[in-house]
């Protein structure tokens, strides 16, 4: 959505500024699935126990 925005105010002309959005959109999105994973694991863990080995 914030990319759709600076393109539509011309900001994608801007190398630098659409360099650092895309950094942090990866920022996120790396953070996003960590929690999804550990969520995930926790579920795991509390229906299944601890795993074992």
């Amino acid at each position: 959505m914030e990319q759709e925005l600076a393109v539509a105010i011309g900001l994608d002309a801007d190398p630098e500024y659409m360099a650092d959005l895309q950094q942090q959109l990866q920022i996120w999105e790396a953070a996003w699935i960590g929690a999804a994973v550990t969520q995930q694991a926790v579920r795991r863990s509390q229906t299944r126990g601890r795993q074992q080995g």
